[in-house]
């Protein structure tokens, strides 16, 4: 039930091909993109707090934190779209939401229309953490007190507070701002705008398909029917999704975020389930409630998918307009010796930690 942590790419020439070429041209615009950011973060710093920020990761002199408010008696939002990003704050995805952040900013500046007329309008990252990090001053950021404080750091499992954080901001005016909601993880990146065409109508959502994501497999079928029950359909209905990448409609987000809560807190509480699920847990959690809430999940594969690619698995963009680098690509020469390598685990820290480059 794992995923893959690296692709392989073996080439008979001693040269890389042109597909893999492209590979090293798409990794190699994330670092740019990342060095761009951290550019632009020292000037806003500067700016903001004087001359003497000599890099973003001293500890700065941190804000209160945002807390959560209760929504207005009534909201009538506009029809767009509201990215959500979770994170525990770790350095590992604080790097990443940095990019993230900063091609977010790019798509949502090169949309086209006027102003009044765009889609991508607002971003959150929910935090779920018990302290402030170096990004509440980078990155528009709602913290929650998560119930396994070890995640700050390290722990087996760091999204295992997402799912109650995701549903504590649902219920504060800054969920309540756009029609729709875009949710994210951190090692996205966006490479052009989204459509206001793409927005689905109530009770349908967008998502991606993952192969390893799998209600019927003989191992995972037993928990998939305890947790979907035969009186509810077969599990045909479960959508192999998950939590990200997901456009949706408020209202579904508000009919479904609150069961899956409660389906990871179920799943968590199963000794058996969290074993056979593995790390994908909180992923089975979400299509089980998207299945329970009658939540229809549209998931092209990729290159029609209109939301995700993850190259170098995927080769062509196709419609998508965002990229997941969650695989690692490693090109081989004809002597079968490693010319050339990316793998975002790579980095750690938020600094690299090795990573071979190109050999001549």
């Amino acid at each position: 039930m794992l995923r893959p942590r690296r692709a392989s790419a073996f080439v008979r020439e001693s040269r890389p091909t042109l597909d893999e070429w492209r590979a090293i041209v798409v990794l190699l615009f994330l670092l740019l993109v990342w060095l761009a950011s951290r550019v632009v973060l020292l000037n806003q710093l500067q700016q903001a707090v004087g001359e003497g920020v000599a890099d973003t990761r001293l500890r700065l002199e941190r804000p209160a934190p945002v807390l959560a408010s209760p929504a207005p008696a009534s909201s009538t939002p506009g029809e767009c779209v509201h990215t959500v990003l979770t994170s525990n704050g770790n350095s590992y995805m604080n790097w990443q939401t940095r990019v993230m952040y900063a091609t977010w900013q790019a798509a949502a500046a090169a949309e086209p229309g006027s102003r009044e007329r765009r889609v991508m309008t607002a971003f959150t990252r929910v935090l779920h953490r018990s302290t402030d990090d170096e990004l509440m001053q980078e990155v528009p950021t709602q913290r929650f007190t998560p119930a396994h404080l070890n995640c700050d750091v390290y722990c087996s499992f760091p999204v295992a507070d997402r799912a109650p954080a995701l549903l504590a901001w649902s219920r504060t005016a800054d969920a309540h701002r756009c029609s729709h909601l875009l949710l994210v993880e951190t090692d996205y990146v966006f490479v052009k705008p989204l459509s206001a065409a793409l927005l689905p109508a109530e009770g349908r959502a967008v998502g991606f398909p993952y192969s390893y994501i799998q209600p019927e497999y003989p191992s995972v079928a037993p928990f998939a029917r305890r947790f979907y029950p035969p009186s509810l359909g077969p599990l045909t209905d479960i959508p192999p999704t998950g939590n990200a990448p997901v456009l949706l409609a408020r209202p579904d987000f508000d009919r479904l975020v609150p069961a899956w809560a409660q389906l990871v807190a179920e799943i968590e509480a199963d000794e058996g389930a969290v074993e056979t699920l593995g790390w994908v847990r909180d992923m089975y959690a979400w299509s089980f409630a998207a299945a329970r809430t009658r939540v229809k999940h549209d998931l092209q594969p990729p290159p029609v998918n209109p939301l995700m690619v993850q190259p170098p698995a995927d080769t062509q963009l196709g419609e998508a307009v965002i990229l997941h680098y969650t695989w690692g690509p490693v090109i081989h020469n004809a002597s079968n010796a490693v010319v050339w390598e990316f793998d975002k685990r790579s980095y750690c820290g938020g600094q690299v930690c090795s990573c071979r480059s190109v050999r001549h």
